[in-house]
């Protein structure tokens, strides 16, 4: 049983308002480790390492992405046009997968 004092990532990101993969990478790419996993092994972050992950947003810091580096700034605006892209994204695979069923 997990104390209820640690938050698990998608639990840390809805606290602060981003998605689950931004506080994931503004997390690693600033050396915040989770301290520790569930019992689905899911990575749980203390209260602390999550308001710091919080100050970081809004300041422009180096993420590491796969071989590439980003420079961007990383406010809720860009998270917000983020999101709305993989919505969008979703929107038109699903209206694909409908046409093919109909057609």
């Amino acid at each position: 049983m997990t104390t209820p004092t640690l938050l698990t990532t998608l639990q840390a990101a809805a606290a602060i308002g981003c998605h689950y993969t931004m506080f994931s990478m503004i997390a690693v790419a600033n050396g915040i480790r989770p301290v520790d996993k569930d019992e689905q092994r899911r990575n749980l972050y203390t209260p602390e390492q999550v308001e710091r992950v919080r100050g970081l947003i809004g300041q422009k810091k180096t993420i590491q992405l796969g071989q590439r580096k980003s420079g961007n700034v990383i406010t809720p605006e860009t998270i917000k046009r983020a999101e709305a892209a993989v919505a969008a994204r979703l929107a038109a695979y699903e209206a694909a997968k409908k046409a093919r069923v109909m057609g």
